[in-house]
């Protein structure tokens, strides 16, 4: 009576795969098997048949390995369709932007002078230094004096938020390569004048352009007076819960984006005087001026 054994322990006497097993079941003609209990047995006599057949093991096991590779290669190629498809994509969203055009000024036209010309124009002295005009300030030190960083300072003068004047001049020991005048200076505060490190010197004819007006008063000094957040006051002013005069306005030696008018204040006292920690002041609850 034959001996009847799993597909597990038929693979492993014919040293392949389970897989390799199952594929041979279909294929009847090379290992028959029947099912016990929902499970495929094989006779030991069909397994020594098959290792004594013209066909070894080992060209099975090579088509497993070939199996094994085209499986791994169609993964492979439906990567490089998706990553092909990403591409194309990209592609098209690129050719549907507008082409950037580099707008470049004309070349100048340079003259050659005659040896007349050159023997009659005078010779510059030597060691002769060009000192800086009395409508221009050195854009570094002036930034510094305002608390202003270079390297903010560079950053507005390279992407053209800030035109200033390019050179060569000599103040005392040093060559100052970046000026500004007067349209300058006044785009300088446009720019920075919110900035919370910007402050004003003594002496700065700009900064005394932006003194703030009489009836206004500066929204953070109001804010700490009657013990509020900042935070949250700035958040309804720039949402226009409470109505803000825009500056920038100067503040001592600092500056201030928004300004609080009458109405500004009884926005303020609206908001807030029902709010915890609030504390009133003498002029609460800051009627508004008719």
């Amino acid at each position: 009576m034959d001996e009847y054994i799993n597909i597990g322990e038929a693979a492993r006497r014919l040293g392949v795969s389970e897989k390799t097993v199952r594929r041979w079941v279909k294929e009847s003609h090379k290992l028959p098997g029947k099912i016990e209990q929902g499970r495929y047995v094989f006779a030991v006599s069909d397994l020594e048949a098959l290792a004594q057949a013209s066909l070894p093991p080992e060209t099975d096991k090579r088509i497993e390995a070939l199996e094994y590779r085209i499986a791994e290669l169609e993964t492979r190629v439906g990567t490089v369709e998706a990553l092909y498809q990403a591409l194309e994509e990209q592609l098209e969203t690129k050719a549907a932007r507008p082409p950037v055009r580099i707008h470049r000024p004309p070349r100048a036209e340079y003259t050659v002078k005659t040896e007349e010309e050159k023997e009659e124009a005078p010779a510059q002295p030597a060691g002769e230094k060009r000192a800086l005009s009395a409508n221009l300030v050195v854009a570094a030190t002036y930034a510094k004096q305002h608390g202003i960083a270079p390297t903010t300072l560079q950053k507005a003068m390279t992407d053209g938020r800030l035109k200033a004047i390019p050179g060569t001049w000599v103040q005392g020991r040093a060559t100052v390569k970046w000026a500004l005048d007067e349209a300058g200076r006044v785009q300088f505060h446009q720019l920075y004048s919110s900035n919370p490190h910007f402050v004003a010197p003594d002496g700065c004819e700009e900064c005394q352009g932006y003194e703030l007006p009489e009836g206004l008063v500066d929204w953070q000094a109001f804010a700490d007076s009657h013990y509020m957040n900042k935070n949250e006051v700035r958040r309804l002013i720039s949402q226009g819960h409470i109505r803000g005069v825009k500056g920038p306005w100067k503040v001592g030696r600092r500056f201030t984006d928004k300004a609080l008018d009458p109405k500004g204040r009884r926005d303020f006292w609206t908001q807030f005087h029902e709010a915890s920690g609030f504390r009133s002041c003498d002029d609460c609850p800051h009627a508004p001026v008719e």
